[in-house]
């Protein structure tokens, strides 16, 4: 069993990014996302994990939200720091360009992105793979590393490299709460800072191809 989920492992995190890669229309993006969503749901749901439990919202309280605010703060300010720095047209490009697109991004991203992906590789992976690593800090890194690879299919280096950054701070936050609903939280968070501050063009498959 431990070897079959081995393998299972290596097939989900590493074998599939490349597989997603042959995407040529960024329209079957959120389908698959949902529809791998929904297959993980299923497998929480056969493990007998309840709802409640499965969104903890017990540990969405003022300290945890406090402490997603003060980890982000100075992340935000680097990101920031090096937009200006070094992509000062791209600043607020997407609020610039068509403001009601961007209020329409800071409300369906978290909804149609999020979750799913929150689903899947911390709730998912956590319940089917957490066995697999005595210590804890092992499965933070191998969802971080997970969860950059899924970024692959957007054919640019810095999608990868910043989420594998924002997986470390997501699977930490889940392993430590257990809590989808604080990691969906925090994780939306980040992408509608990414996305208004004017990097959600790399976020999106096809605007940076070849990069």
């Amino acid at each position: 069993m431990t070897v079959w989920l081995w393998c299972e492992l290596a097939l989900f995190s590493l074998v599939s990014p490349f597989a997603l890669m042959l995407l040529r229309s960024a329209i079957w993006f959120i389908p698959l996302l949902w529809a791998a969503g929904l297959l993980c749901c299923w497998y929480l749901y056969t493990q007998k994990i309840s709802l409640k439990a499965l969104w903890g919202w017990h540990a969405v309280n003022k300290a945890s939200l406090l402490k997603i605010v003060y980890r982000f703060i100075p992340l935000a300010i680097m990101i920031a720091a090096v937009m200006v720095s070094f992509m000062p047209e791209s600043l607020f490009s997407l609020y610039r360009r068509d403001a009601g697109l961007w209020l329409l991004v800071m409300i369906l991203y978290p909804v149609l992105s999020v979750v799913p992906q929150e689903i899947m590789y911390r709730a998912f992976m956590y319940a089917r793979y957490r066995t697999l690593f005595e210590n804890p800090k092992y499965w933070v890194v191998t969802s971080a590393i997970a969860f950059g690879m899924a970024h692959l299919f957007l054919h640019n280096v810095l999608a990868p490299a910043m989420s594998l950054i924002g997986g470390l701070i997501f699977a930490s936050t889940y392993a430590r709460s257990r809590s989808l609903a604080l990691v969906c939280i925090e994780h939306a968070l980040y992408g509608n800072f990414i996305f208004t501050l004017g990097l959600g063009q790399y976020f999106y498959h096809g605007t940076v191809m070849h990069s």
